[in-house]
Order: structure tokens, then C-alpha cells, then sequence
């Protein structure tokens, strides 16, 4: 899947991501892709790959 597309880095986030709680029975990722890439697209190969979308928001991170 990230030869595909450009995927800079993968995070476990969420209630699972936090040791010695309560969590649901889900396990929540972020991924961040280059500004470039079409986000729909990764979205669409994500999902082949057995992952569910749960929301698919855009965020340009702005230089300084």
C-alpha cells in the first residue's frame, strides 16, 4: 500500500492506543499522506486493503 501512495507516517491513536484503560473493541489509526496526493484515492485503496473509513479530513499542515 505505501509504494502506491505517498504515506508519511502511520499513528495508533485512540482508547487502545493508551495502556491500563477501558477501550473499545477498535482500534483507531491516523495516516498522513503528502499534500499532493489525492486524498480520495488513498481513501479508496486504504479500504481495499480491509480497513474501514471512518472520516477522511483534509489538513495542510503550513509552513513557516
Amino acid at each position: 500500500m505505501s509504494e502506491e501512495y505517498s504515506i508519511k507516517r502511520i499513528s495508533h491513536i485512540g482508547s487502545t492506543s493508551i495502556k491500563n484503560i477501558y477501550a473499545k473493541d477498535i482500534v483507531d489509526v491516523l495516516i498522513e499522506i503528502d499534500s499532493n496526493e489525492d486524498i480520495e484515492k488513498t481513501a479508496q485503496q486504504i479500504e481495499k486493503n480491509g480497513f474501514y473509513i471512518i472520516e477522511c479530513v483534509l489538513k495542510i499542515k503550513e509552513s513557516h
